[in-house]
């Protein structure tokens, strides 16, 4: 009775991966995520695997068994490789290749003896499994971690243990290689294959949909000509910051910039190149800062950064490594030497400084490094020749 079973839970498993191959494509055909896409192969993969396995036991061929531990293996690194994309760098990814490599290939040589002809193939799976298990669960600060990785982490792990039985066989009271022995092994693997398809459609749709969050937080908050936090994402950024800067009593400085003749260059030249300078200078501005810094597209060609932990000379000397940079890249990108006022200034939280003083005073002193004559930097020192607050 049990033979006669097998080949129809082999059938609804490929049936249950073909479903959540083809739900996981219907739903995301659009999108365009990389991790998403190896996602989507890694199903069609154990679909065809399932499939492979279902018509071996059919027919008893050895060719099709050795076919279905290739698509195995092929679907168990494509999930590794989205698991990447998504959580970050994970162990393990050369092991599983080496598995993916060797397990067709010792089942291929196995085949004639009935007893490794099965345990090859359970141990072989197992440890890929259990990879798939570690990657998933590993520790990731990846803004696209969440509990869907302990689901998968958990499915993988379960269906790894499970898939020893017929290793472990003696172990549980069951005499191994027999055919029931066999039977009961494959009948199992083919009920934790329908539990493991639907764990993962689950647990990818998951982690696509926490990507689609962050990517839709990271748009609503991201300028999109020079990648850099817009107005609103300066300021959310910079809140955090300013909250920290206080309790470690750090200073903290507003440095604005404004690009010179901003509008001369539109007239003149097109709206086209003024856009690539305004692109030119926020990559210079990515390029010249410390990562503690944060910098931001306030509007039109006016750009913000804060600079915590920071003093007088280390500003100056930051606004200074700028000018000269953005000089140079813009003559090298644009045929023409621009430059930009700026103005800077500090914050005392002990005199009840705030972020929104600070940037006013900043923007006050910028235009007063404009009517000085633009590409300069004003800052007002109090008379004592301390560094300006605000």
């Amino acid at each position: 009775m049990m033979d006669l079973q097998l080949p129809q839970g082999l059938g609804q498993a490929t049936l249950a991966w073909a479903v959540a191959a083809v739900c996981l494509g219907a739903l995301t055909r659009n999108d365009p995520s990389r991790p998403l896409r190896l996602a989507r192969w890694a199903l069609a993969a154990q679909t065809a695997a399932w499939a492979c396995a279902w018509a071996a036991q059919t027919t008893a061929g050895w060719v099709l068994g050795v076919l279905a531990l290739v698509c195995a293996s092929a679907g168990h690194y494509l999930l590794l490789l989205g698991l990447r994309g998504w959580l970050g760098r994970r162990p393990g990814r050369d092991v599983l290749f080496l598995l993916c490599v060797l397990s067709p290939v010792g089942q291929a040589l196995a085949f004639a003896h009935e007893g490794l002809r099965l345990v090859w193939p359970a141990t072989a799976l197992a440890l890929q499994w259990g990879l798939v298990a570690l990657a998933a669960c590993w520790t990731s600060r990846k803004p696209y971690a969440g509990p869907w990785r302990h689901l998968l982490a958990a499915a993988y792990g379960v269906v790894a243990v499970l898939a020893l039985l017929p290793v472990l066989g003696p172990a549980v009271g069951v005499e191994p290689w027999t055919p029931h022995a066999n039977a009961l092994a494959l009948g199992v693997a083919a009920l934790a294959g329908q539990a493991l398809a639907v764990a993962t459609l689950a647990g990818i749709m998951a982690a696509w949909r926490r990507e689609v969050e962050v990517r839709l937080e990271l748009q609503a908050h991201t300028d999109p000509l020079t990648e850099l936090n817009n107005r609103w994402g300066w300021l959310k950024h910079a809140k955090g910051v300013m909250a920290q800067a206080q309790r470690q009593e750090w200073a903290v400085a507003v440095l604005i910039l404004d690009l010179d003749h901003f509008k001369r260059v539109n007239d003149t030249h097109g709206h086209g190149v003024g856009d690539q300078a305004l692109t030119v200078l926020g990559q210079t501005i990515k390029q010249c800062i410390r990562e503690s810094d944060v910098p931001g597209r306030l509007g039109g060609e006016e750009f913000v950064l804060l600079l915590p932990q920071i003093d007088l000379a280390g500003a100056q000397a930051l606004d200074q490594r700028l000018r000269a940079q953005f000089r140079s890249a813009s003559q090298a990108t644009l045929g023409m030497e621009l430059n930009f006022s700026s103005g800077l200034a500090f914050c005392e939280f002990s005199k009840g400084s705030t972020l929104k003083n600070a940037l006013r005073q900043a923007d006050d002193c910028m235009y007063q490094a404009k009517s000085l004559g633009r590409g300069r930097l004003f800052f007002n020192p109090d008379p004592n020749g301390k560094a300006p607050t605000c």
